[in-house]
Parts: structure tokens; C-alpha cells; sequence
């Protein structure tokens, strides 16, 4: 195991080409890559970033250092038939281009399996092949890292560098007060507001929050669910959950950068009831805006929860139940502590340090 607390002091290091899958340029709804990257670049002149393309590894001028790869699955749920096996093929191939080429390989440890794969073992075959031609990997905790290895033997003969998930503490708008915010959406002082944010999807859990949260006693409760669902069929089933319990609000479209201090602001508690789960940007996402998380007890929550303190990250086992989210509810920070968190995760998830530790880890196995 590698844990790397920055770039060497001494000696500068040589020029260093990355191509990045995905980079700076990808539309993603998670600024993972974006952050990772763009600190990246600004530590050194001569580092270049570059977004993987099919083409970008065979091009006969081109040279990559390294090819870091944080999703690969995700490639094989966005098409089917004749199209899936040209691209598992092609992947294949590039693999044992970019070793050929000695470009060292990478993959940040975000998930073992899809949430919702379309072919789970087709996904297993790609990430076995894919495991088989790595120098080295990332793991976001050492709880996820040894995860990684009882599922990937192979990886017990890898370095694996541990480098947190970073915070989204200055990324999205936070000018509107929380009066504001709760004004915008129709809520009073006195409401307990529990809030579900992201897009809907079946690992997600929402319409079982939704019949949960009916359980729970309190005529100031509120629960708030904001995002899109991922089909008609979703979003059906949300709405009919929801029919009978007056103290829900469904806001079921796309949340914007903008409106995200709204729903978030406003809350008082933000439950993530997924069925799977390993690392999570919706966790950093919440507790980047001082509130605290209901998740289940599953991947690497209850070593963040023993990082970042039980008052933020609250655990349940099995299926959510009303007395989980009442125990939350009851255990809610105060405002000191949310100004110590903010410092904590400045302190321990900053993107300049994770930038760091991503290029030392990097030029080690360039090294080696």
C-alpha cells in the first residue's frame, strides 16, 4: 500500500503527458475530473492533460506517461449489440497499445461494480482485462483499497496510492441565506427538512426513502426530493409514493449549479438510501455545504465516518428505516461544528494536496 503525502522535494522531475479518460473537457454532472486535473496542470509548466479519445493513443506523434482511468465502465452501458463488442474489442486493443508504447496505466478505485450495469459480465470480463495491465491504482480510503484487492486479486501485486475524494467547497454558488432558501421553496423556520439530491435512479432507493420517510411522526417534517429521474417508469413510481403524504415536495427535473444552494441551504439533514454503495461525490457534495448525511453502512461510509466525525456521516444497516432517520434528525450539528468541518475538509480533502499526491504517485510508477 502507497500512501503518498506529496511530490518529492529535490531534483525536478521530467516532463509528464496525461491522458485522461475522463479529463477537463468531459460533460460530467460530477467536477471530479475537472478539480483533479485542473490543480494538476497548475503545479508544473510542463505537465500537459489531454482527453482520452480512441484515436489519441494510436496517433504515431503522440506519447502519454501515463493513461488514468476513473469510470471504464461506462463505456459499456451506452450501447448495445454489434456496436458493445466493437468497443470491448477496441478497449482491448488500446490497452495493449498504451503498454506497448510504455504508457503506464492508472484507474481511480471510485466504484467495483456499476449502480445499474446493463451488462454486468461483460463488466467484470473488461475490469478483470483492465486490472491485468495496470502498473498501478488509486483507492479514495485504505477501507476501499482493501475492497479492491479481495475483488481483484491482481491488484494485491499493484502499488495502490490512497488519495481522498476532494470537497466541492468552492465550485457552486452560495450567496442565498437559508431563510432564502427555505422562502424559495415554501418552507417555514420550524420545518425539520429532509432532503434527497441527484439524479433518480433505481440503486438510489428514492421511492422506498419516500415510503419510509411516510412512517416517520411529525407534522413539521418535510422531505424534499430534487433530481431527475432516469425513466418514465421512475418517475411514476416516485410521484405515486409520494401521493399520499402532503409533507413531500418533488422537484423532479434536472437540479442546476445555481439552484443546488437552494435545496441544499434549506435542508437539515440530506439521506442517501442507495443499495450500493463504495465511495460517493453526493456525500462530499452534501457535507461540502455544512450538512450532514444519512447513508447505509456500506463502503467506505463508516471509515468516513470515523474521519469526519458520527455528527455528519450517520449509518444504518440493512434497509432504511423511520427510526434511522429519527436518530439523525435528533443528532443534527450545530453551527460550530459545520465551521469545523469546513476546516476539516480543507484541511484533509483539498484539491491541491490530492493534485499532488496524484503526481508524485504518477511519477513514481514512471519511475519505476
Amino acid at each position: 500500500m502507497i500512501s503518498l503525502g506529496g511530490s518529492r522535494s529535490g531534483e525536478r522531475e521530467s516532463a509528464m503527458n496525461i491522458l485522461a479518460w475522463p479529463g477537463t473537457g468531459a460533460k460530467m454532472p460530477n467536477p471530479y475530473t475537472q478539480l483533479l486535473y485542473s490543480h494538476i496542470e497548475r503545479l508544473r509548466d510542463d505537465i500537459v492533460v489531454g482527453e482520452f479519445t480512441p484515436t489519441s493513443l494510436i496517433t504515431p506523434r503522440s506519447r502519454w506517461d501515463v493513461w488514468h482511468m476513473h469510470w471504464p465502465e461506462d463505456f459499456l452501458n451506452s450501447t448495445r449489440g454489434i456496436g458493445l463488442a466493437v468497443r470491448l474489442i477496441g478497449l482491448v486493443m488500446l490497452v495493449a497499445i498504451a503498454k506497448l508504447r510504455g504508457t503506464r496505466l492508472v484507474w481511480t478505485i471510485h466504484q467495483l461494480d456499476s449502480h445499474d450495469p446493463r451488462h454486468p459480465r461483460l463488466e467484470r470480463i473488461v475490469k478483470r482485462l483492465i486490472v491485468a495491465g495496470l502498473d498501478g491504482a488509486i483507492a479514495l480510503t485504505e477501507g476501499s483499497a482493501a475492497q479492491a484487492r479481495e475483488r481483484f486479486p491482481a491488484l494485491r501485486n499493484r502499488p495502490i496510492a490512497v488519495v481522498p475524494h476532494g470537497h466541492y467547497m468552492d465550485v457552486y454558488p452560495r450567496d442565498v441565506s437559508r431563510r432564502e432558501a427555505r422562502r424559495r421553496l415554501g418552507l417555514e423556520d420550524r420545518h425539520r427538512v429532509v432532503l434527497f439530491i441527484g439524479a433518480i435512479k433505481p440503486y438510489k432507493n428514492v421511492p422506498s426513502l419516500i415510503r419510509t420517510f411516510a412512517r416517520v411522526r411529525g407534522e413539521d417534517l418535510r422531505l424534499v426530493v430534487a433530481g431527475e429521474p432516469s425513466s418514465e417508469a421512475l418517475r411514476a413510481e416516485v410521484i405515486s409514493a409520494a401521493a399520499n403524504d402532503d409533507r413531500v415536495q418533488l422537484h423532479l427535473n434536472l437540479v442546476k449549479d445555481e439552484d443546488l444552494q437552494v435545496f441544499l441551504g434549506a435542508a437539515d439533514l440530506v439521506v442517501l438510501p442507495f443499495r450500493g454503495i463504495m465511495n460517493s461525490g453526493s456525500v462530499f457534495l452534501a457535507l461540502s455545504f455544512g450538512r450532514p448525511v444519512l447513508v447505509p453502512d456500506k463502503g467506505a461510509m463508516r471509515e468516513l465516518r470515523s474521519i469526519l466525525g458520527p455528527a455528519f456521516i450517520s449509518i444504518y444497516d440493512g434497509e432504511i428505516e423511520p427510526a434511522s432517520i429519527e436518530r439523525a434528525l435528533n443528532s443534527l450539528p450545530d453551527r460550530q461544528a459545520e465551521r469545523d468541518l469546513a476546516e476539516t475538509l480543507r484541511r484533509t480533502c483539498g484539491w491541491s494536496e490530492i493534485a499532488e499526491r496524484t503526481l508524485a504517485f504518477y511519477e513514481s510508477l514512471v519511475r519505476a
